[in-house]
């Protein structure tokens, strides 16, 4: 039986000192917040039975992330300067003041994240490389592509938003599917077997709760998500 053994309470604490420590550190410490946050979790899942170990270390978290930063930065920068130059064209400043700021406000989001996800990406490969059963301590990675990591995202963007959450539980279902069935753990496949029904039972509450509660339930609601994905992660086959 596969099961996550980290209590619901520690969880949401985790998360908060997690938010805290990336944010009021500007970023500095989310390496650190991201290799704890990830030998947790790791280290208290059991896949049918089998114990989860972590070997990932705080340097190897730094020197994944710290190039991200950078280029974050760096767009950051690029972005401000194009937006200045902007206000001084004649056809943004002509611009209905509503199309106005929607443009700006694209150019801010659209390729941080982009970067966001590209990071994010490499992070969660950098975690899954260093996740083996216990005594096997080889043979882990997670094997897919940016792009089809980007298209999941912006599946579940769509979903989550675009239709007020009404395919939300779809978009978790599709993206605990997407994550387990392209993870190698110790040479040795897993899959999933949650159903699209059972998401819907799941989370299409819980997550107008998370809305209400403008965000006080999210810990909860994450940590509901990952355990539903745990269960329901089962090995298959060695590779």
């Amino acid at each position: 039986m596969s099961r996550y053994t980290y209590s619901l309470k520690k969880y949401y604490l985790w998360m908060i000192l997690y938010v805290f420590m990336s944010l009021a550190s500007f970023l500095i410490l989310m390496p650190l917040a991201y290799y704890l946050n990830a030998k947790k979790n790791v280290e208290h899942t059991y896949i049918d039975g089998k114990k989860l170990r972590f070997t990932g270390t705080k340097r190897g978290a730094y020197l994944t992330f710290v190039p991200y930063f950078c280029l974050l930065n760096a767009l950051r920068i690029i972005i401000d300067e194009i937006q200045m130059h902007l206000l001084t064209n004649e056809v943004i400043s002509n611009m209905h003041p509503f199309f106005s700021f929607i443009v700006k406000n694209l150019m801010d989001a659209i390729p941080l994240f982009l970067v966001s996800l590209l990071l994010m990406h490499t992070l969660f490969k950098w975690a899954q490389r260093n996740t083996y059963f216990c005594y096997e301590l080889s043979g882990s990675i997670f094997e897919t592509r940016i792009r089809k990591s980007l298209l999941m995202a912006i599946i579940n963007k769509v979903c989550g938003t675009l239709t007020f959450g009404i395919f939300n539980p779809l978009a978790i279902y599709l993206k605990q599917k997407f994550i387990v069935e392209r993870e190698i753990i110790s040479y040795t496949k897993v899959e999933f077997d949650g159903t699209i029904k059972e998401a819907y039972k799941k989370f299409i509450i819980r997550q107008y709760i998370n809305y209400f509660t403008i965000g006080l339930y999210a810990p909860v609601y994450l940590y509901r998500i990952y355990e539903w994905r745990i269960i329901h992660t089962h090995i298959s086959k060695p590779v």
